[in-house]
This record gives structure tokens, C-alpha cells and sequence, in this order.
């Protein structure tokens, strides 16, 4: 019987990569041994031996495999991508309905999560003809600024905006509606006020959304849910266990890094951050 696959697809760079190697950790840990993962990561020039050491130690089940976008970005002119602080990474996920052309469907997750439950659950959500199934930014929501300027720039309901740290994409609907030529376009005019890669996902997808349960992407400074219903933590911003350490579900991520061939990179990360920032 041949096994169902689960499509996962990561952006990430030389300084990302050992917090991709712990979200991939939390993945293995928690996998469903009967699936077989697919995961692609995207980059831009990430170093061949740091791709080898990636490979390393991985279940059998997984099928790690990297996949340069440097051509695609030089193939679309995407220059304006070099013009934002936001790191640049953030936006190679845009090109993944043209790239993968013989997927439908793929999750795409940020290299800062820990997962607590099979991510082949998630996968498996049906979004229907949506471009995208996302979880609410209630984060955003939660700020009378932030809602009042979105809701005035976009005209989007800020009780709506989602977050795009943990996106499952229709890659079939994406391709269908070009969304790509889209997204670039939307770019070009967007005058952002949160991030400009989240803020032209919720433009370009607006009523094009189907929203997934907030167990799936809960943040350090949300209550959302109990915490033996959090199924996956996306550590925002600063809110980072490196970073701050009484960040919220700290635990969760030193349990995963500790388990990860990463463990001593992650740790000599976290004594940069000593005494730089105050949570």
C-alpha cells in the first residue's frame, strides 16, 4: 500500500538553519510513521555543507530537499524584494505554485515553530477552492492601531487578518488564479503597515481564506487555548526563546532543540542575546 505524503515546504538561510533543524526536530518527534514527509526548503544560495549537515539523522520516512530560488527571483526581477527590512526569505514562499507545478497542495511553515502534534493532521485540512487556509493574527486584532490602519489602507477586517507564519497553500487554486503575478504586483503599490509580506497575503487572499483552528498557530503573547490543546508554537518577533528567556512555552522549544543536532548552535545563539533584551 503506498504511503500518503505530506508536502512541507520551509524558507530559510544560513542563520535560520539551526532553527529549522529544531522545528524539523519537533516534526520527526511527533510524525505520523505510516506518511512519508516531503519537505522542501527554499533558499537563496545556502551553504552546500550546511545543506549535507540538514540531511543528517533524519527518519526514514522524510525526504529532505533543497531547492534554490535565486534563478526564479532573477527570472521575475523581483528587486523590490530588496528593498524591505524584513528579511528576505519571508517572501520566497510566493513562488511555490510555479515551482512545485506537480504539487496542488503544500504547508508552508516558518523556521521558528515547534510543532506538539502530527503536522500531517494540519496537511490534511480540506480549504476547498481557497488560496490559502491560515489561523487569525490575534495579535494584530488585539492593537487599536494596527486595526484601525489596516482597516483603513486595505479596507480588511483586522478580526480577519491572518497570519502567515503556518500557511497551507492550494497550490492548483494559486496557479489557476495567478497568483503569483498577483502577489508581485500588489507589492509593488502596498504601502505596509504591519509586514509587507503578511499584509500583501491578506490583500491578494482576501474572502480567498479558509480559517484554521488557533491551536494550530499560537504565538507566546496570545492566550488562546489551554495549553494541552496547543498543537504548534510560532515564536513572533522577539518573543523568541533564544532571545527572551520567559518567553511563553520556552519549555517546548528547549525540549525539541535539546532532542536536535542543533543543540550547541541554538545555545551559543542564546549567549549573544545575554543581557540585550529585557521580557
Amino acid at each position: 500500500m503506498k504511503k500518503e505524503i505530506v508536502s512541507l515546504v520551509f524558507s530559510v538561510d544560513n542563520n535560520s538553519l539551526p532553527f529549522f533543524g529544531v522545528t524539523l526536530k519537533s516534526i520527526s518527534s511527533t510524525c505520523d510513521k505510516k506518511r512519508i514527509y516531503d519537505i522542501y526548503v527554499l533558499h537563496a544560495g545556502l551553504d552546500v555543507q550546511k545543506q549535507k549537515r540538514a540531511k543528517q539523522d533524519l527518519p526514514l520516512n522524510f525526504n529532505l530537499q533543497f531547492v534554490d530560488v535565486s534563478e526564479q527571483l532573477k527570472k521575475e526581477e523581483c528587486a523590490i524584494l530588496k528593498n524591505y527590512g524584513q528579511t528576505k526569505t519571508n517572501f520566497f514562499k510566493i513562488f511555490a505554485a510555479q515551482m512545485f507545478e506537480n504539487l496542488d497542495k503544500v504547508l508552508y511553515l516558518d523556521s521558528d515553530l515547534v510543532v506538539l502534534e502530527d503536522i500531517s493532521k494540519l496537511f490534511d485540512t480540506n480549504i476547498k477552492d481557497k488560496l490559502v487556509g491560515a489561523v487569525m493574527d490575534l495579535s494584530v486584532e488585539n492593537s487599536r492601531k494596527d486595526t484601525e490602519e489596516i482597516a483603513k489602507a486595505y479596507d480588511i477586517d483586522a478580526s480577519r487578518y491572518f497570519n502567515t507564519g503556518v500557511l497551507l497553500m492550494n497550490l492548483k487554486q494559486m496557479r489557476k488564479t495567478k497568483f503569483q503575478q498577483k502577489y508581485l504586483k500588489t507589492l509593488q503599490d502596498l504601502d505596509s503597515v504591519i509586514s509587507p509580506e503578511q499584509d500583501c497575503f491578506n490583500v491578494v487572499c482576501k474572502y480567498q481564506v479558509s480559517y484554521i483552528d488557533f491551536y494550530w498557530n499560537v504565538m507566546p503573547i496570545e492566550d488562546v487555548c489551554p495549553d494541552d490543546e496547543v498543537k504548534l508554537i510560532n515564536y513572533s518577533n522577539l518573543w523568541k526563546p533564544w532571545i527572551c528567556e520567559k518567553t511563553k512555552y520556552s519549555k517546548q522549544f528547549w525540549d525539541a532543540a535539546f532532542g536536535s543536532q542543533y543543540y550547541e548552535d541554538v545555545l551559543n545563539i542564546k549567549l549573544k542575546y545575554t543581557n540585550n533584551f529585557v521580557c
